[in-house]
């Protein structure tokens, strides 16, 4: 199986990137892996890029 990856023009706004990284690293610290993941850097990005900012589904990785 190939993906084709690609950069897109649309993004969402830096406010929100920033408030999806902090709800994320709010979930790990309440399971117990704050220490883990205060070290770690920190992206937001999807996986599906052709669709409208509005309707893709975002992902935080460390």
């Amino acid at each position: 199986m190939r993906y084709n990856l690609h950069n897109v023009d649309e993004s969402i706004t830096s406010g929100l990137a920033q408030r999806l990284a902090k709800y994320a690293t709010r979930a790990m610290d309440d399971s117990g892996f704050a220490a883990l993941t205060a070290s770690w850097k920190v992206s937001v990005y999807t996986v599906d890029g052709d669709e409208t900012p509005a309707d893709r589904s975002y992902c935080v990785r460390w």
